[in-house]
């Protein structure tokens, strides 16, 4: 196994990673946090821009089916599950995450308005 360079949406996405008083927050970590509630059906936090922290977290996501939540109410769980500093500053609920062939979740296209 040798060492392979990283290709461009590989680094953009670990752009997306925040850093607050020197704080790495890994998008994946909150993604796993919201699975936990049970109204979640699929997560993907990204990177938003902000005057103050340079970044900050928007959580997008999909609801399962006749599942109720709202934006406080996913706030609040992830207050107790991540703590302050890396609960999403805003959420974007949709009804389907962009995905690419593979199935993986394309954040990137999340920032797309």
């Amino acid at each position: 196994m040798g060492w392979e360079p990283l290709t461009d949406e590989q680094l953009e996405i670990r752009e997306l990673v925040r850093t607050i008083a020197r704080e790495r927050i890994a998008p994946r970590e909150i993604d796993e946090a919201l699975l936990k509630h049970p109204a979640v059906l699929e997560s993907a936090a990204v990177g938003i821009p902000d005057p103050d922290y340079g970044q900050e977290i928007l959580a997008c996501v999909v609801l399962r089916e006749g599942a109720r939540a709202s934006e406080s109410e996913l706030r609040d769980f992830c207050l107790r599950e991540l703590g302050r500093y890396k609960t999403p500053k805003a959420f974007r609920f949709v009804a389907e995450l962009p995905k690419g062939p593979s199935g993986k979740v394309q954040r990137l296209r999340l920032l797309d308005p």
